[in-house]
């Protein structure tokens, strides 16, 4: 299991809280557990932007390259997300293949996100993590 962290400084409350300017207020945090042995869960926790996104595709592709066949991510406990975010998301779709990733998304803020943009056609959306796992191939 591999745990990565980065605390991100809270930028000055005078200036205009214009969200694809402002650096991102809370810690970021990406864990890779494996819940079978061709299914890797990927546990994020805070925001997901420009200055975070490049963390998660690190670990991402790095859960493909060990040989992953499905991804399960867990976006519970994320408090934002951007196109630089979803991108990586997409990234990650693209080189597993239709049906490979499944997204847990229990909020229905982050649920509207992925049906704007599309993702919903794209990407499998669940409510639990175990709901995820379930319906991705083994």
């Amino acid at each position: 299991m591999t745990t990565e962290s980065s605390q991100v400084a809270v930028p000055d409350p005078a200036l205009p809280d214009v969200a694809w300017l402002r650096q991102p207020r809370h810690s970021f945090a990406v864990e890779l557990e494996r819940a079978t042995q061709h299914i890797t869960v990927v546990v994020l926790q805070g925001e997901i932007d420009i200055h975070t996104a490049p963390q998660l595709r690190d670990s991402l592709m790095r859960g493909i390259d060990e040989g992953v066949r499905a991804i399960v991510v867990d976006l519970s406990e994320v408090s934002f997300i951007d196109a630089a975010g979803l991108g990586v998301i997409v990234l990650a779709a693209r080189r597993l293949g239709l049906g490979a990733v499944a997204m847990v998304l229990p909020h229905q803020g982050l649920v509207r996100i992925f049906r704007i943009c599309g993702l919903d056609r794209l990407l499998d959306i669940y409510e639990t993590r175990e709901q995820a796992v379930r319906g991705l191939p083994r």
